[in-house]
């Protein structure tokens, strides 16, 4: 546990020197990361929350927005985690410092988990802290930043995959009630966060659930369905204040319309992987212009080009496919690393 704690403590410190450094102009002229897209609205609500206009899980309203009405958030389903903690800190560093310090805990956060993660799945230290230190600087990060706080907040992803693995492979942490009860918080956690990570997960719940039937490991079928159950149940309280105001008001048909033609523009395509949308690399900033953006019609651009995995994450999943390939076409299937089937359940999720 003490070696544990170390490397997250130097993955965590690494990344946070990192992201001080990236947003150093906006800590000391106090200034939000960004001004565009979607941060007005979620700096509004930060400093709804701190000036206690707004509490989390009951109806959203403010009144001095909308004159002569209140304005009423409610009826958007919206987490409300990502917005209420870092309004706790707007007295000390006020609005924008207190949200910039905030992403950067997020990023941390995410090197930290990741940390986790892997010394609980058996990878080495230095494995471990490396790779945990590229995800907390991962390109999506950046990209989301204050513009999608609430997706910044990637960091319980590594948790996520971290339980699937244990209900997979029937491993134990410690014990059987540690193992318990760290599937049972983690599915929680992903219950209060965005449902694009919760979605996934609770997909392959069920496909645990189902070979788990199949197998009659029944012990095992209890933890996976209490860890879905839970998880759901993290989703119901999330989304209370949505709940109670359709109750009361009726439900507002243009707060979720994802419809068909918004599946196409925001899914996934494989060239979002490999080229940034942005790159500190100016070559590869160019190329990726020429190659892939200026190709991509105006009505398709979106949120999915903001997907490049980085070079290091792009060698990894090229090396875990080739290699589980080969392994299946020599009829070894049984010796695929089991990430590559989580892999492959993910890009079928996502992809167009």
């Amino acid at each position: 546990m003490g070696r544990l704690l170390v490397d997250c403590v130097v993955a965590g410190l690494f990344v946070a020197c990192v992201c001080g450094i990236f947003y150093w102009s906006n800590l000391t002229a106090g200034t939000p990361i960004t001004y565009d897209g979607d941060s007005p609205s979620a700096l509004a609500r930060i400093n709804a929350y701190a000036q206690g206009e707004i509490l989390p899980l009951v109806p959203l309203y403010v009144f001095r927005l909308n004159a002569p009405f209140e304005a009423a958030w409610s009826d958007f389903p919206s987490e409300d985690l990502p917005f209420f903690l870092p309004s706790l800190w707007v007295p000390w560093f006020g609005l924008a410092n207190a949200t910039t310090l905030f992403v950067i805990l997020l990023q941390v956060g995410a090197a930290v988990s990741f940390v986790i993660a892997s010394a609980v799945l058996g990878s080495g230290r230095v494995v471990g802290i490396g790779l945990g230190i590229l995800f907390g600087l991962a390109p999506y990060g950046f990209q989301r930043g204050l513009n999608h706080i609430n997706l910044t907040a990637f960091g319980t992803v590594p948790l996520l995959v971290m339980v699937l693995i244990i209900l997979w492979q029937q491993r134990e942490i410690i014990s059987a009630r540690v193992t318990y009860a760290i599937c049972l918080a983690i599915a929680v956690a992903a219950g209060l966060g965005n449902p694009y990570y919760l979605s996934w997960f609770l997909g392959f719940l069920l496909v645990l659930l189902v070979a788990q039937a199949a197998q009659r490991a029944w012990a095992l079928v209890i933890l996976t369905a209490a860890t879905f159950a839970v998880a759901i149940a993290g989703f119901v309280v999330q989304n209370l204040d949505t709940f109670i105001f359709v109750l009361q008001h009726g439900r507002n048909p243009e707060a979720v319309s994802r419809n068909y033609w918004g599946l196409v523009q925001f899914g996934l395509t494989i060239p979002d992987l490999v080229f940034p949308s942005a790159h500190q690399w100016e070559w590869f900033q160019e190329r990726s212009r020429q190659l892939y953006f200026l190709q991509v019609p105006e009505s398709m651009r979106g949120e999915s080009q903001t997907a490049y995995l980085g070079i290091v994450a792009l060698v990894g999943i090229l090396w875990l496919g080739v290699d589980s390939v080969i392994r299946i076409a020599s009829n070894r299937a049984g010796e695929v690393s089991r990430y590559f089937w989580l892999v492959a359940g993910l890009f079928a999720f996502a992809l167009v």
